[in-house]
């Protein structure tokens, strides 16, 4: 899909730099819940400052404060992006976990749990 505004193409960007090969992606955990499996993913991206593998364009987009502001974790419904860039209250944000990501993949019949209604947003 390409999104393009006064003709100007807008990219992509993944939160994960799973395109990066020194990003590391931990090992995931599938749980069994309420009939519905969710899968969580963590990952550790690369430091910028210290990273020979970033081109231009993924350090442009990394700086340190765009980092330390989408540490956490990133919520999917139905491999839709519902919430991102926070720790949903279970750590505070720190210079520490900047280079930390969570991926959490539920489905949609989990709804009523999460208290999503049809906007995927809270009820």
């Amino acid at each position: 899909m390409k999104i393009i505004i006064n003709e100007y193409e807008l990219d992509a960007w993944d939160p994960f730099l799973m395109d990066n090969v020194a990003t590391k992606e931990l090992e995931s955990i599938n749980i069994d819940f309420e009939k519905s499996k969710i899968a969580i993913s963590p990952y550790i991206i690369p430091n910028p400052d210290y990273s020979k593998v970033i081109d231009d364009k993924q350090a442009g987009r990394m700086s340190k404060m765009r980092l330390y502001d989408y540490q956490g974790i990133y919520l999917y419904r139905a491999k839709r992006l519902i919430r991102y860039g926070d720790w949903m209250g279970i750590l505070k944000k720190d210079m520490a976990y900047q280079l930390s990501r969570v991926r959490i993949d539920i489905d949609n019949n989990l709804d009523d749990i999460f208290h999503l209604d049809i906007k995927k947003n809270k009820k």
